[in-house]
This record gives structure tokens, sequence and C-alpha cells, in this order.
């Protein structure tokens, strides 16, 4: 069975500030949120970007079906009440736009842990006000991360990181107190230099490279697309053309990409990402063909990219101070 040996994270097609932010998941890094103007710090602004979670699996298999969550945190001095709350993250469909993302019924974030806690106890005092937009709720699946920052002798920052390796559930939320089903496994010292956070956690599963979608446009021609070979690293969201130009030859066009190249018959047809050539997108092998095709036959589908789509949404209020440790890193961790 594959594992997960490493997650990219990874823009969407299109990043700007109008309804056609986000679509598929591009080949490109995802770094960081736009930089602030001086004008969005005195006058508050709102930032959207979607995130794709890409797994690189390793072991047999070419594609795999994992169970993790996203671990999600937020840090910053601006993030400790709902209303004020400085970034969250909701999942969204692998070709959502910023259109599509109305406010979520609940979001998934983190808190900031107030004072120090302790192994056997099973509250956790948060600062937290879940008034509007919840971020836990019973059930919820959590964990506890700290970060602590260190300022070197020539004031240069860096952190250091610390986690319960354990994930918890939450049993009850009464104001700004979580109560877990079973006691903490480990004690933190939530000092001046500490950011100690309760992160809730969201579970994707079934993260594989998918086909669906496919038209044959053929009078005599058959086509078997459960043959087709797909990198569960290396495929990405985009709907195929085979266009027959011949009965055995033609050329593969993508919606988004453009022409791919040529095809025929006779050989499997493994275009390359033109973004990336070294990548092959997918491989169909001879045998995916029967019966008789025709110039001007098409084969269309659609590859579904192995990952999970999230929006992230960061609320900057006006009069905003510059905070420099102000950054929403992300993570994945695989269980289940």
């Amino acid at each position: 069975m594959p594992t997960i040996s490493t997650t990219n994270f990874r823009k969407a097609i299109v990043e700007n500030e109008t309804g056609t932010n986000g679509g598929v998941m591009s080949h490109e890094e995802f770094i960081e949120m736009p930089d602030l103007s001086l004008e969005e710090k005195t006058n508050g602004v709102t930032h959207k970007r979607k995130i794709f979670a890409h797994p690189i699996f390793t072991g047999e298999g070419i594609e795999a079906n994992p169970n993790f969550p996203v671990l999600y945190v937020s840090i910053g001095d601006d993030n400790n009440e709902i209303n004020s709350i400085s970034s969250y993250m909701q999942p969204v469909s692998e070709t959502s736009t910023q259109a599509d993302w109305t406010t979520p019924a609940r979001a998934y974030g983190c808190a900031n842990i107030i004072g120090d806690i302790n192994a056997g106890s099973t509250t956790v005092p948060i600062t937290l006000k879940q008034n509007t937009m919840p971020i836990f709720l019973a059930g919820d699946k959590v964990c506890i991360y700290k970060l602590t920052k260190v300022v070197s002798p020539s004031n240069s920052i860096s952190y250091t990181k610390d986690y319960d390796k354990k994930i918890y559930t939450i049993d009850s939320i009464s104001g700004a107190t979580i109560t877990l089903t079973e006691p903490l496994q480990k004690s933190f010292v939530n000092d001046a230099n500490d950011s100690l956070n309760l992160v809730s956690l969201y579970k994707y599963e079934n993260i594989k490279a998918t086909i669906d979608g496919v038209v044959v446009t053929s009078a005599a021609g058959l086509f078997n697309n459960a043959v087709i070979s797909l990198n569960g690293q290396e495929a990405m969201s985009e709907t195929y053309t085979l266009a027959f130009s011949t009965p055995t030859a033609g050329n593969i066009i993508g919606a988004r990409f453009g022409a791919l190249g040529s095809f025929n018959l006779a050989s499997p047809i493994s275009p390359s990402n033109p973004d990336h050539p070294s990548t092959k997108l997918f491989t169909i092998p001879t045998s995916a063909f029967s019966g008789t095709f025709a110039g001007g036959d098409n084969i269309v589908f659609t590859v579904h990219a192995a990952s999970a789509a999230m929006a992230i949404t960061r609320v900057t209020l006006p009069n905003t101070e510059a905070l420099r440790d102000n950054f929403s890193p992300l993570a994945i961790l695989e269980y289940g």
C-alpha cells in the first residue's frame, strides 16, 4: 500500500482578488499570502487564496487512498477572537472559484491556549470566542501544537516546534473551555515567547487521481478508459481530447494546456506536461482502443489530480499594525 512521503502545497491556476480567483491546481508551489500595502493595513482588507495539498506517494502502486488530516495553524496576536481572526480554512471543490466560496457554517483553524496545560487533564482553556463562525465543534479531531520564538544575539528570529502526536476528540465546549474525551498525554509550558495552540484537524479521504467524463464520438471505435495509467504524483486536472485525423493517428489537446503533441495507436500515448516536460500526464496503452476509428472521431476525458482543495481566508482589520510573527504554516499528518 503506498504511503505519503511528502506533501506539496500548490497554487490554484488563478490568483487575484476577483470572483475568478481559484480554479484547478497549477504545478507551482504555494508560498505565502499577498503582502499588505499601507492602505490595506489602514482600511482593512480580506484576502482569499485556494491551496491544494498534493501528496507524493512512495511504495507499490501509482495511486493511493490515504486518510490524513490537514493541520492548519494560524499564528498572530490578532487571531484570539473569532470577530478578528486572522485566517481560517474551509474545504472547497476542485474546480471552485472565489465566487463559489460563501461564508461557511463552520471553519477550521486554531486558538491560543491560556496558560500551561498538564498531562492527565481533559480540559483546554482557549482565548477564541465562538460567537459567529465556530472553529471547534463537539466530535472534532484536534491536536496541540507549540511554536517557540528564538531570538539570536544578532536579533534574527527562528522558531522551534513541539507538538503532541496524539490526536484528540472534543467531547464538549463550554464558553472558552474545550473538554476532550480522554486526558492529555503531554504537558506544555506556555511562556511569553511561546505560541501554544489548539488546532482543528480536517480529514481528507480518498486522495487519488481519477478519470471521468469520458465521451467517445465514433461510429465504430471503442475506448476502455479503465486501463489508463495515472501517476498520482504527476496527473494534473484537465480535460483532454484525442482528435483523430486518420483511423490510427491524431493529436492530443488539453482544454487548458492546448496542443500536447500527436499520437499513433501503434504505441502507448503518454504526453508530457508542457510546464514540466520531464513528467508524464498519463499513459494510455494500445489495448485501450478497439474497433475501427476514422478521421474526425474524438475521445474526450477529464482527469482529476490527486489533491485536496482548501480555501484560506485572511481578514486584516482596519488600523492593523505590522505583525512580524503573523504567519500560517500548513502541514500534513497522515493517520488512519
